[in-house]
């Protein structure tokens, strides 16, 4: 194990209410367990920055001109001069790299995460955007699928850690055959971002009287998808699908609902998947990443999120499952998340990678 005196710092953009976010959080927190661990971000966004530990020292370096910051980051590690550096997303990971490369003698472990898959063949801008790879101790996939995407480029330097959570065990979907009502809940855990595929849900759900979506997340409103679903409702008259603010404790809110939808075009390995494991909910998801993997036992729920027609049967399908069926579904998930999810494993992973 590393040495107690040894410095982690686990950098990452910003703390909002992003999925690589919330994981960096319980990274942090883990890691703070046996070490000393600063977080470093460098937009002052702070949604789950509350949920670190005390004993995690917060930094910032915040600056409107990039090179300006470029140039303060580069300073703060130089001072710092941290053992290992943890980073997630693209922006961290390059800054980190590009820290590595200019103070080439300091023997500095960086530990990098790619938290999405790729869905289609790597393209010349796909490598630049991996400018860190190169100086990377070791690069952590948090799906098995984007590990193979990228074992041809980087061989021994990948290692597969899947997500983990923490989560309160009583939490969890109480099933009661007494009190079905006629009208079914969907969940969405995410931010509303193309990624999400927000407009092939909308188109789903508008052929369902019965089935209401609550969408649960941060909104852009200047992104053009958000304004196309909006134009997309009003337009159509549609009035099952609510927009609801993000919340910090999801768990309380995924619990209220009968089954998670995410029909995502493409993912690493997504915490409101895991979340709604947990918590013992059915899973209605794309065919994307692993989400097949961990979903198996369930997997006439999963669908292709290019075909509305396909999302569309699935949640007939779904509305079609009797109490038994739905129990089973709800029981295996939930063993399913301890088996791949849990956060002691997750953290004792990386700090394996630490030594």
């Amino acid at each position: 194990m590393a040495k107690k005196s040894e410095k982690i710092i686990c950098f990452i953009d910003s703390f909002a209410s992003g999925g690589a976010q919330k994981q960096m959080v319980m990274l942090a927190n883990g890691l703070s367990k046996s070490h000393e661990v600063k977080t470093l971000q460098y937009h002052n966004i702070d949604f789950f920055s509350k949920l670190l530990n005390p004993k995690v020292k917060r930094m910032k370096v915040l600056h409107s001109n990039k090179l300006l910051r470029i140039i303060m980051l580069l300073t703060f590690f130089y001072k710092e001069n941290p053992s290992v550096i943890i980073s997630f997303l693209y922006g961290p990971n390059n800054y980190a790299a590009l820290y590595k490369l200019i103070f080439f003698w300091r023997k500095t472990n960086l530990i990098v995460g790619e938290r999405n898959l790729n869905l289609n063949r790597l393209n010349l801008k796909d490598f630049l955007v991996r400018f860190s790879h190169l100086f990377a101790t070791h690069i952590v996939c948090n799906s098995n699928a984007q590990k193979q995407k990228l074992s041809k480029y980087f061989k021994k330097k990948l290692v597969f850690i899947p997500n983990g959570t923490i989560h309160d065990a009583n939490v969890k979907k109480k099933y009661d055959e007494k009190k079905k009502t006629n009208t079914v809940k969907l969940i969405v855990p995410a931010r509303f971002l193309d990624q999400k595929n927000p407009m092939g849900l909308i188109k789903s759900i508008q052929h369902f009287k019965n089935v209401d979506v609550y969408w649960y997340g941060e909104v852009f409103k200047s992104f053009s998808i958000y304004r196309e679903a909006m134009d997309y409702i009003k337009n159509n008259s549609i009035e099952n699908f609510h927009l609801m603010p993000p919340t910090d404790n999801i768990y309380e809110e995924l619990i209220k609902h009968d089954a998670l939808i995410l029909p995502s075009f493409y993912e690493g390995c997504p915490n409101a998947i895991i979340d709604a494991m947990y918590c013992g909910l059915p899973i209605l998801a794309s065919n994307v990443s692993d989400n097949r993997m961990y979903l198996n036992h369930q997997n006439k729920l999963i669908f292709n999120p290019h075909d509305i027609h396909d999302i569309v049967s699935k949640i007939k399908y779904f509305l079609s499952l009797d109490f038994s069926e739905l129990k089973s579904i709800s029981y295996n998930n939930i063993l399913t998340a301890k088996k791949h999810f849990d956060v002691d494993v997750m953290v004792s992973k990386y700090l394996k990678l630490i030594k």
